[in-house]
């Protein structure tokens, strides 16, 4: 669930090449991926376009999965939708209570956005993002108990036109280290059962390999 960046919105033949489509391919049968991605979403509700009004997000919950990925924020940074954002972490509250409500009860992770590479021009803002999004994102996640997926540094500190052409959207190969970086995740098991925090095994994050990774064990679905 997310934005454009999820949604795969600039990449050719985004159906076979956003990071959820290359998810899939590194899952394998075993699990079911769906792309609930929506192009300009906020997780504000009082933002300009909220995830919650749409279509796909009621899909999304009737998808009843059993793993929740929720990668939003990156439009919420902008300036006409930060200026309500004391209500950011309760209405971000309010979608992971909406799954966590599900019948699958399902396990919820959240998503660090993406670095922006663009000027702080009162659009998108790396610098909400950072310094007052981020300790939000954080909380939630540790008082939700929820995963946590850190993609911000994904790409490196300065911008490169291969994994980010319009320094905002990945390209189908900065998609390929996304879906890496959350297969390594999910496919890795701490040693006492538990699911860490960070990728324990697997490749790095960083190979845009497709084919599924074997040296890992598995044993949820998305559905």
């Amino acid at each position: 669930m997310g934005n454009s960046i999820t949604f795969g919105y600039t990449i050719p033949e985004r159906e076979k090449y956003s990071y959820p489509s290359q998810l899939q391919l590194l899952l394998g049968p075993d699990y079911e991926v769906a792309n609930f991605g929506v192009p300009r979403m906020t997780a504000l509700f009082s933002g300009d376009y909220p995830y919650v009004n749409t279509e796909a997000y009621r899909e999304s919950l009737e998808f009843n999965p059993d793993i929740v990925l929720l990668k939003l924020g990156t439009n919420d940074s902008k300036a006409v939708n930060w200026d309500k954002k004391e209500n950011f972490a309760p209405d971000y509250q309010k979608i992971i209570d909406s799954y966590a409500a599900l019948p699958s009860h399902p396990r919820i992770i959240l998503i660090y956005p993406l670095r922006s590479y663009l000027e702080e021009t009162g659009a998108i803002s790396d610098s909400v993002m950072v310094n007052e999004m981020r300790p939000m994102v954080e909380a939630l996640a540790r008082e939700n108990k929820t995963g946590l997926i850190d993609f911000y540094g994904l790409f490196g500190p300065e911008w490169d036109a291969r994994y980010v052409p319009d320094k905002i959207h990945p390209s189908a190969v900065g998609a390929a280290m996304m879906a890496r970086r959350i297969a390594d995740y999910l496919l890795s098991v701490a040693p006492d059962g538990s699911q860490p925090e960070m990728p324990l095994c697997c490749r790095p994050a960083s190979q845009t390999l497709l084919e599924p990774a074997k040296s890992c064990r598995h044993d949820a679905g998305l559905r």
